[in-house]
């Protein structure tokens, strides 16, 4: 296998990878570039050599810094699957249609400016018609479904936990007479060890989520035993962004409710962002309180509850970790901003409470009625919005 790095190099937005393995070449995502004009507009207008040529491309999810370059791909020839969940499509063709349009709007109103008259017109980078032709291409794919791509390669989409459609893109393929497997966003320390962290109702018996962590060494052949790393296991848990420092430090930030208690449930339903350390291979952690408590009902509320979203993630700077996150707007003009978190200018800052916790196995899987009756309601309305041609 090879991996080529064609975008969210050093920065986290634009994100498309180009993988070649086993005479397949594979796009993983094809997303632009959002930041200053000249920089988007050089950047924007890349592709991998021969990119109209590549077998298939892989999204992950239908923000624009991910699918945003795909009508720029596809008016350049290219006319293979666009291989997505069915959510995915459904976002990102209100993503792409909508980007066209203010492109093709701010393109108008530069061009009506006072301007050299030998320079040439500003074009912008897709248009309607290319977003159009785009979405002739997606090809829908449900969680857990493998997808066979040929000569021995196949990928599968695993619940991400985003947004809406999100996925994780877990490739498997033979080389050398071992079966290998990638997995497409999750965390991978200096020394090649992959990190990954989900909701899992494992540690509760079912009764609410957990923050479920685990790491494999062999490049994923094998993993090690699911712990919880969330600090409070008797409340939800929530949303979870990784990131490992080269010195092995890893981190884990992540929603929960243990605030939401009692004598002020009645007047929302409060919610707290944590973040959590550890400097020992996971075994024990430290959590620092990043902000709230907040109203959760002020997000926006969708079939499947309150969606923070959008933009959310985990990076670090030297030995500083940078938890970006989103919360309700308590000013309701918008429904929700985005924080990043900078680490403080002197220990005095740090005025944030800390615990550290040994990371806990799950017990035995033995789920309560209730439990079993949550799961059995879940897998009938996920049978019937698919049955509708949704989600």
């Amino acid at each position: 296998m090879r991996i080529q790095f064609c975008g969210a190099d050093r920065t986290v937005t634009g994100s498309c990878h180009l993988i070649e393995v086993n005479g397949l070449r594979l796009l993983l995502d094809v997303g632009m570039y959002q930041g200053p004009r000249e920089v988007a507009n050089r950047l924007n207008h890349f592709l991998p050599a021969d990119a109209h040529q590549v077998d298939a491309i892989i999204l992950s999810h239908g923000h624009l810094d991910h699918c945003g370059k795909l009508p720029v791909v596809v008016r350049a020839g290219y006319q293979g699957p666009i291989y997505c969940t069915p959510a995915t499509a459904d976002v990102a063709r209100i993503v792409l249609l909508d980007a066209a349009e203010i492109q093709e709007e701010d393109a108008a109103y530069l061009n009506r400016r006072s301007r050299d008259a030998s320079e040439a017109p500003v074009e912008p980078l897709f248009r309607i018609v290319d977003a159009q032709a785009v979405l002739k291409q997606f090809r829908r794919v449900k969680y857990g479904a493998k997808t066979d791509l040929g000569n021995g390669v196949s990928f599968t989409f695993r619940d991400a936990g985003h947004i809406i459609g999100s996925a994780y893109i877990v490739l498997e393929w033979t080389e050398a007479g071992r079966n290998r497997s990638l997995l497409f966003t999750a965390a991978v320390g200096a020394s090649g060890i992959i990190y990954v962290a989900w909701q899992d109702a494992r540690f509760s018996q079912g009764d609410h989520d957990g923050i479920a962590f685990t790491q494999s060494a062999d490049e994923g052949v094998t993993w090690a035993t699911p712990v919880q790393v969330n600090a409070e296991p008797t409340v939800q848990a929530f949303t979870p962004t990784l990131d490992v420092r080269a010195d092995g430090t890893i981190a884990v930030t992540y929603f929960d409710l243990r605030n939401d208690t009692p004598d002020v449930s009645a007047l929302g339903l409060y919610a707290d962002c944590w973040l959590v350390e550890s400097t020992d291979a996971g075994q024990s952690f430290t959590e620092s309180h990043l902000s709230g408590s907040f109203d959760l009902r002020l997000a926006p509320k969708t079939t499947s509850g309150y969606f923070l979203g959008d933009y959310q993630g985990l990076a670090h700077q030297a030995t500083a970790f940078l938890p970006l996150y989103a919360q309700p707007d308590v000013a309701g003009t918008i429904a929700t901003d985005v924080f990043i978190s900078f680490p403080p200018a002197t220990a005095a800052a740090t005025a944030r409470v800390r615990q550290r916790f040994a990371a806990r196995a799950a017990p035995a899987a033995v789920f309560t009625a209730a439990a079993r009756q949550r799961i059995s309601e879940r897998i009938r309305f996920m049978r019937t919005q698919r049955l509708k041609g949704g989600p």
